[in-house]
């Protein structure tokens, strides 16, 4: 499989091919795609399976560029689907608080295997999608959080849940944390508690 252009360092590239063995994943999230190359990392470490991937797929912030994104990422898709046939990806294009993704997060309670955070990196907004997340990663599986550094809000929203009894870190390569997801489920408790802390 080729490369796929990403925002990943060579050491993270290899993080993410090694995630599938690891967490045995079948069933992925990703929540940022950028045109495909985190997608396409996480892949190469599969012989089947899903990866969905959510994405507003305006990188530059307009309207505009959604087509030109979205396109790159189909054909970045397509060029290592046919080494990869076994593995279905199902692009979904808005963020966690569309409400048509968030019944789809609803409905898929602990199904996913591995989750991947790579969106906005405010605070407030990672708190939103591993708010939204969780509830969907099944105990056990990994939460995989980039550009995890202080000049991003990333470690005080991941702390948040940290204290929470939620996620544990498991390792750190660069920018990217991997966590374990505890055997602690979410309920009206942990909600109230995380929710207390968005801006």
């Amino acid at each position: 499989m080729n490369d796929v252009r990403a925002m990943l360092s060579p050491q993270e590239r290899d993080l993410l091919r090694s995630l599938p063995e690891k967490f045995q994943a079948e069933s992925i999230l990703e929540i940022g795609v950028f045109v495909g190359g985190s997608t396409s990392y996480f892949a190469q470490g599969m012989d089947a399976g899903e990866i969905v991937c959510v994405d507003t797929f305006c990188f530059y912030r307009t309207i505009e560029d959604q087509p030109y994104q979205l396109q790159r990422w189909i054909e970045n898709t397509n060029g290592w689907q046919k080494e990869k046939p076994n593995i279905r990806t199902i692009p979904l294009v808005g963020s966690v608080t569309t409400p048509a993704i968030r019944y789809f997060l609803e409905d898929r309670v602990c199904s996913f295997d591995i989750a991947f955070i790579d969106g906005a990196h405010d605070a407030t907004s990672v708190l939103v999608d591993l708010s939204c997340i969780l509830p969907a990663v099944r105990r056990g599986g990994g939460v995989v959080v980039h550009d995890h550094t202080e000049e991003y809000g990333v470690p005080f929203a991941c702390s948040i849940f940290e204290s929470a009894g939620l996620i544990e870190p498991v390792s750190k390569t660069d920018s990217v944390v991997v966590y374990h997801r505890t055997d602690k489920p979410w309920d009206d408790h942990v909600g109230a508690f995380v929710r207390g802390h968005f801006s």
